[in-house]
């Protein structure tokens, strides 16, 4: 069973992604960017992909302090969202945190 607490294989419908957009930290580019989600997420499993990329990229743009202008577009990010899949991606932002802490130390 998935997180979700699907059982069986079903298709991903435009509802399902439209709670994933709310979960995005820039409320622009929605139309091109849920056309593209349509086409690109059919499985539960990507679903939850895009899910742990929107979280990763939301705690990316805090750990580095984005200003709100440059967050990225939703119709953007989805151009690119498996960038944000990588564990490396969160790593780097915990070692950019940390180094900035210590240098405030120094």
């Amino acid at each position: 069973m998935s997180k979700l607490g699907f059982s069986r294989p079903r298709l991903i419908t435009e509802h399902d992604l439209l709670q994933l957009y709310k979960l995005y930290g820039r409320k622009r580019g929605k139309t091109l960017g849920m056309a593209k989600a349509m086409r690109q997420i059919k499985t539960i499993e990507q679903y939850e992909q895009l899910r742990r990329a929107i979280e990763n990229y939301n705690r990316l743009i805090e750990a580095e302090g984005t200003e709100p202008q440059y967050v990225m577009y939703f119709s953007t990010f989805m151009s690119q969202w498996r960038d944000y899949l990588e564990d490396e991606v969160m790593d780097a932002v915990v070692l950019d945190v940390s180094d900035i802490f210590q240098a405030k130390e120094s």
